[in-house]
Formats: structure tokens, C-alpha cells, sequence
């Protein structure tokens, strides 16, 4: 038989005239191809409010809530220059913060909230239960127009794309997802973080996102108690050139 002849009606509805085992089964591709990321759905659902957008100076990134709400998670090089940080959430709720805790190896931060934020805290994955080929999504917030969330930098909206852990260090994890903004949490479709966005490499054609793993950040949370004040300092290094870098101070 031949290929069913497809008719637009009025609407953008979808009609096919065919016999009905070939009706059913194109209907059931086109609501396949129409169907959105199961994983991406997920941590919609579950993380969305509590992503949050990180300002510092010019500098512009991602972070997410834990703890008791008035704490956040981002990329200590995000923060590093001391200047004033601000904590934005999706619905443009937003609180002055200040760098408590840091790790510099590992390009965290933790940041504490002037007050809490109405949202649900992000909960940690379990760092010996994180494996390679598992589902994620990279969330960030991307420049773009939304009916919410207007900063000082602009518009913004939430941006989530989907990858999977693809190498796992002692500290750290590679998901094969566009680069995201630096401090963007790396969620897995529980909702439950497994890693933090620290750089991003382009390597051949394929980009991939680089970042600290859960058990990183579940350090960092430990360490919640001892808070460092301001957290650490940047120094003047000279070398063939004048450099700036972030030493921890202890706790």
C-alpha cells in the first residue's frame, strides 16, 4: 500500500487517512518525536525554584539551595573577587550573600542567604552510588526574555539540557551536555544533585560539561558549622606574567 496521505486541519491538528494498524502507529511517532525529555521533565518538576542565578560584580552564574534554604552551592571562581554576591530565584525573589566556606580545589562555594528563600532545598546524591552512563540534566539560567526573574544583569530564564555522566573522577564528574554557565548544578532525574558545573572544554566537535561531584559538595556542606567568615583570599602571584588565584583560608 501506499505512504498515508496526511492532512492539516484547521488548528494544527494532525489527520491521517490510512487504514487503522498504520493510523496507530503514526500517531504513535509523531506523539514520540512531540514528547519532551522524561529526565528534563523531571527535574523541572522537582528542582526548578530551587536553581538560582549568582551575581558577583560582572560576573554572572548558577548556583542551587540546600541545607535550610538560606544557604547556597556555586563555583568559588564565580565569587572569588570579593565583590558583593546576589541570589536570584526563578520567581526573581532575591538575597544579598556572603562566601563562608570554600574549596578551592574542587572550585566551590558555600554561600549563606541574608534570609531564606521560599523554596524546596536541593538534596545531595550519594557520591558511592553515582555511576557512569547515569541520566542528568545540566540547569542553568541562560539570558532570555521571561514574564519573571528580571536581575541587574537583564532577563533570564531557566535553560536544562540533558546529557549523561560519562567519566567519573576521585572528585569530579564529565557529563556529555553543552557547557553550562559556571556553577550550574548537574541533576539527576530524582532531583538530587551529583555534581557542579566548574569549567567547560571543547573537545573535537563535542562539548562537554566538567565539574565537582556530590562528594565534593557533601564536604563542603559538612564543613557548614565551621564557617570560615569570609572564606579565603585572592593573592598577587608573579611570574612570566601577574596572575590572581584563590588560597583557603583554615578553618
Amino acid at each position: 500500500p501506499g505512504a498515508p496521505e496526511v492532512a492539516v486541519a484547521d488548528g494544527g491538528s494532525v489527520a491521517i487517512a490510512a487504514s487503522e494498524p498504520e493510523r496507530s502507529a503514526t500517531l504513535a511517532t509523531v506523539a514520540s518525536a512531540a514528547a519532551p525529555s522524561t529526565c528534563i521533565g523531571a527535574v523541572h518538576a522537582r528542582a526548578r525554584t530551587a536553581i538560582v542565578r549568582v551575581e558577583s560584580g560582572l560576573a554572572v552564574g548558577a548556583g542551587f539551595i540546600v541545607l535550610d534554604a538560606s544557604h547556597a552551592v556555586t563555583s568559588l571562581s564565580l565569587v572569588a573577587d570579593g565583590h558583593d554576591v546576589r541570589v536570584v530565584d526563578a520567581e526573581g525573589n532575591a538575597r544579598s550573600a556572603r562566601v563562608i566556606v570554600t574549596a578551592g580545589d574542587d572550585d566551590l562555594a558555600l554561600l549563606e542567604l541574608a534570609s531564606a528563600l521560599p523554596v524546596e532545598p536541593l538534596s545531595i546524591a550519594d557520591w558511592d552510588a553515582v555511576d557512569v552512563g547515569r541520566e542528568v540534566v545540566v540547569a542553568s539560567f541562560a539570558m532570555g526574555r521571561t514574564a519573571r526573574g528580571r536581575s541587574g544583569h537583564g532577563e533570564y530564564e531557566l535553560g536544562l539540557t540533558a546529557g549523561a555522566l560519562n567519566a567519573i573522577g576521585d572528585r569530579a564528574v564529565q557529563v556529555d551536555a553543552h557547557p553550562a554557565v559556571v556553577g550550574s548544578p548537574i541533576v539527576d532525574c530524582e532531583g538530587r544533585v551529583v555534581g557542579v558545573a566548574a569549567r567547560r572544554m571543547m573537545l573535537s566537535d563535542d562539548p562537554f560539561t566538567f565539574g565537582a561531584g556530590s562528594g565534593a559538595i557533601a564536604d563542603l556542606l559538612s564543613r557548614v558549622d565551621h564557617p570560615e567568615g569570609h572564606g579565603g583570599r585572592v593573592r598577587l602571584f608573579m611570574g612570566l606574567g601577574l596572575s590572581l588565584a584563590w588560597e583557603d583560608l583554615p578553618a
